[in-house]
């Protein structure tokens, strides 16, 4: 009887984190719901049957898995996987010029040209989590399985860092790059900042957009990713301009936006944030706050950015003397790169001053 309250229970505190976090992601509750299963049968599993520790090699692919779930936009880049060396550092060959195309040629011989191919390097970062202690006596009084909550919590908390990862490796840096928003004052809503915001338009992605096609980026492949005030700007915005194609992107019943202006869009709490120099300065997710940052959304094409994921291990001591517990924790190396000459490949939509 016992074990089956606990089963009970251990369900349905899966399926409460699972809202919240299918809500936060603005993703399909069934995702974590189903990767929160997993980590729990087969830790479930494997301590019943040997009583010991996780089943690393299988939870271990499901927190990488659990990161792209979380994270679907991470899949629109160029997987750079293969390209791993020992873990931590990618190798990838960037190729040269394109050859001269030259109508009715008439001179000959003509001239031989060598391409010179470059390395492209990059080192991934570093992601791990802080150790996890299981009492003892929690194994056996609680009336559910704290280990599946712990392995559940350490999934969500390093899905969220290593998404920031990401956004941040892939925003640009030039002036060129970048769009100041242009729509009418809004409070800020960056953490710690002050004062107003212009919001975000229509015409601001247009104009985003515009910068692609100028650059000869392709159409097709293009996306968008905004925080939640940003996101529910540009919803407002269709609506109050009464855009053209307002019924064909937004779904005002669900306040869903799919896609505008060639772009697929996507949402998360947080995107990123630059400061309010001439030529704004990019921001690290928990970098110290200013009163004048700015929040910013990213545009890119899929061939412009790239990543990758490296070594991704468990850890796990059983039955530890010193704390009289079972402790746990996670390290992943994951990163990423704009891949395209002069950050071609995105556009910054950032906040300007109201």
């Amino acid at each position: 009887m016992k074990k089956l309250l606990s089963l009970l229970a251990a369900f349905a505190y899966i399926a409460l984190a699972s809202a919240g976090i299918a809500q936060a992601a603005d993703i399909n509750f069934f995702y974590p719901f189903g990767a929160g299963t997993i980590a729990y049968v087969s830790s479930t599993s494997v301590a019943g049957a040997l009583s010991m520790g996780v089943q690393k090699e299988i939870w271990i692919n499901d927190l990488v898995e659990h990161i792209y779930m979380t994270n679907e936009w991470l899949n629109k880049a160029l997987n750079h996987d293969m390209f791993v060396l020992d873990g931590k550092v990618i190798h990838v060959p960037y190729a040269g010029d394109k050859p001269t195309v030259e109508k009715g040629r008439t001179s000959y011989p003509m001239t031989v040209l060598r391409r010179d191919d470059t390395d492209s390097t990059y080192v991934l970062s570093e992601f791990s989590s802080s150790p996890i202690a299981i009492p003892d006596a929690e194994t056996v009084e609680l009336s559910y399985d704290k280990r599946a909550s712990v392995l559940m919590n350490t999934k969500a908390a390093m899905s969220e860092v290593v998404g920031h990862e990401f956004l941040y490796q892939w925003s640009p840096t030039l002036l060129a790059q970048m769009q100041r928003t242009t729509g009418s004052n809004v409070t800020a809503h960056s953490t710690g900042a002050t004062g107003n915001r212009k919001k975000l338009t229509v015409a601001d992605v247009k104009a985003a957009k515009k910068k692609m096609n100028k650059a000869g980026i392709p159409a097709i492949g293009r996306f968008m990713i905004l925080d939640a005030d940003m996101y529910e700007q540009l919803c407002d915005d269709l609506i109050v301009t009464q855009y053209r194609d307002a019924s064909l992107v937004y779904d005002q019943k669900n306040g869903t936006l799919s896609r505008i202006e060639g772009f697929d869009v996507y949402q998360r709490a947080y995107v990123m944030t630059y400061t309010n120099d001439t030529t704004p300065v990019r921001k690290y997710y928990d970098a110290v706050a200013s009163t004048d940052d700015n929040a910013a959304g990213l545009c890119w094409y899929q061939g412009g950015v790239a990543r990758a994921m490296g070594t991704h291990k468990f850890f796990e001591n059983i039955g530890d003397a010193t704390y009289q517990a079972d402790i746990y924790s996670a390290l992943i190396r994951a990163g990423g790169k704009k891949w395209m000459h002069d950050e071609l490949g995105v556009v910054a939509l950032v906040q300007a001053a109201g």
